[in-house]
């Protein structure tokens, strides 16, 4: 959520249509740092600034349950109607089970006010309790986004069309705001590909995959990969899970010679620049899996499974879908062997995010849907 507060604003701020005053909500970490530091644009008016404790689980289940607020948090609404009484719109980048954003379009003076937000938490939480679909999260999290749904906000925006579709079905019918998908954007500039192409490892095909890899999700497609996939691949490979705080079971894919586990590094790029294809063998997901986005932007081709890019709204150049292990392994054999292949795909792969994912193109789909949706006077 954080480079999307960032790269939102940045590209907003250079933008001539568009007026922007900014309001900035801070929650610290359990270290004490804030989620999101970044230089805000010279010239850009700040309307309020203020720091919010964290949310404990027992704040969401008696919000989602009841409605109520805590005491600190009533002052931020105060500060948003007067700051929205100044405006012609009010956009409130948030997450779908912060019980804050419920209350958000009743506090803009009157004005329309959109919703963007990064996935649908009812689904994340139907994929995170698969084997108990009914469970306690999974009511409690299906009731807060209902509720932040029905709290008349005139669209909501999500970076997945799987969870738009989701929260469409969560509240069907002609009350329901207007929702849309828009794909994450990606610092095209940052992730760019070497100029050079990277030397040969050896004979060995690198894979690679990356994420926090103490994220449930990502444990499980770690280990799917050296337990299920590598078995079955007869060419020369190496993999690399690279992605801070690994835990005990992502360490122990270590033991594999073929695997390495670094931990964090000190460039994602560089890891991107260094591989042969990234692996992404996740069966779902919600939201956009940056990870894709930042190696196509490298010129690295993708090799992930249909649920994955269902997120988009069309098919990316640069990737390969594969869902079954057999697949991934044959895939992997393929390209490891195909060096023409691979570089079509890198350029392929680049030139799409350049055309469509760079936050720039990202922000004007954002604006064009913003200007469609909002009440004409």
């Amino acid at each position: 959520m954080g480079l999307v507060v960032a790269n939102t604003i940045i590209q907003l701020s250079r933008r001539s249509d568009v007026q922007l005053t900014v309001g900035f909500i801070r929650t610290p970490t359990p270290a004490g740092r804030p989620v999101t530091e970044f230089a805000l644009p010279s010239g850009v008016p700040i309307c309020f600034d203020v720091c919010r404790r964290p949310l404990t689980r027992a704040d969401l289940i008696r919000t989602a349950l009841a409605g109520h607020l805590r005491s600190d948090e009533r002052p931020i609404l105060s500060m948003l109607r007067s700051a929205a009484s100044n405006a012609d719109a009010v956009l409130w980048i948030g997450d779908s089970w912060d019980p804050l954003v419920a209350m958000v379009p009743t506090h803009c003076d009157g004005k329309p006010a959109f919703l963007h937000c990064n996935d649908s938490i009812a689904l994340f939480q139907r994929y995170r309790d698969s084997n108990a679909a009914w469970g306690v999260r999974c009511v409690v999290s299906a009731r807060q986004e209902r509720r932040v749904l029905r709290s008349g906000y005139c669209g909501v925006v999500y970076v997945s069309h799987v969870d738009a579709s989701h929260a469409q079905g969560l509240l069907p019918g002609a009350n329901a705001p207007s929702l849309a998908a828009i794909p994450n954007g990606i610092d095209v500039d940052l992730f760019a590909p070497l100029t050079a192409e990277c030397v040969d490892a050896g004979g060995q095909f690198r894979l690679l995959f990356t994420g926090v890899m103490s994220y449930e999700p990502n444990v499980v497609a770690a280990e799917v990969l050296v337990r299920e996939i590598l078995p079955l691949i007869q060419v020369p490979v190496t993999l690399r899970l690279a992605g801070r705080d690994p835990s005990v079971a992502v360490q122990r894919l270590s033991s594999d010679p073929r695997v390495l586990v670094p931990g964090a590094v000190a460039s994602m790029v560089d890891e991107y620049r260094s591989a042969d294809l990234l692996v992404v063998p996740m069966p779902h997901t919600t939201g956009t899996k940056n990870k894709v986005l930042e190696a196509l932007s490298c010129g690295l081709p993708v090799l992930t499974t249909r649920r994955v890019m269902d997120a988009f709204k069309r098919p990316i150049l640069g990737t390969v879908l594969a869902d079954s292990h057999d697949e991934f392994a044959a895939a992997i054999a393929a390209l490891a062997s195909d060096a023409q292949e691979r570089r079509r795909l890198s350029r392929a792969a680049r030139e799409s995010m350049l055309a469509e994912y760079s936050w720039e193109a990202r922000t004007g789909q954002l604006v064009d849907w913003l200007t469609s949706v909002v009440p004409q006077p």
